[in-house]
């Protein structure tokens, strides 16, 4: 018996030449959100969140002794240590609605648009006027991308749904 090799395949797996399988598994693509455009809107607001993120740690790490009322025991190496996990959590969320569940996946991206709210912190240790500009740029920078990206998650959780629904009939 002949198995397809290649996952992206239309053909069903277990399938010979001629196409017959009598007690083959099938396996097909799941529904993917709404289309690859929204695949591709997600996966584009990641990225521009990541690079957000990835900034406003930067500049973190570099001037941590200028941001006002940060504890004494974070070091440079902590906040880039705190951004990898943050981005820990973006690639397996990627791979989990890419290769898995889209909803574990829609979890996982939510919960990493949700990390990135988090430097709006800053503002509780200290008001926005005791923080020089590119600090308010670059922490503003981040939360807006993270709730674009946020806003994002929940319109392909409602399009998955929404699918579902469809498909139950």
């Amino acid at each position: 018996m002949n198995r397809q090799s290649d996952s992206n395949s239309s053909a069903p797996l277990g399938a010979t030449a001629s196409g017959s399988a009598p007690n083959a598994p099938v396996r097909y693509a799941p529904p993917r959100g709404h289309g690859a455009r929204g695949d591709a809107a997600l996966v584009t607001l990641m990225l521009i969140y990541g690079a957000a993120s990835l900034l406003h740690f930067l500049h973190n790490a570099v001037y941590i002794h200028d941001y006002p009322n940060l504890p004494a025991w974070l070091t440079s190496g902590g906040v880039f240590a705190a951004w990898l996990v943050v981005a820990g959590v973006g690639v397996l969320g990627y791979l989990l609605y890419s290769r898995v569940s889209r909803v574990a996946g829609l979890i996982a991206i939510a919960a990493y648009a949700a990390l990135g709210l988090g430097g709006l912190d800053h503002y509780t240790v200290a008001p926005v006027s005791a923080h020089t500009v590119a600090m308010n740029l670059t922490i503003l920078l981040e939360a807006a991308t993270a709730a674009v990206l946020l806003a994002c998650v929940a319109r392909s959780a409602l399009s998955v749904k929404v699918l579902r629904a469809k498909l139950r009939g």
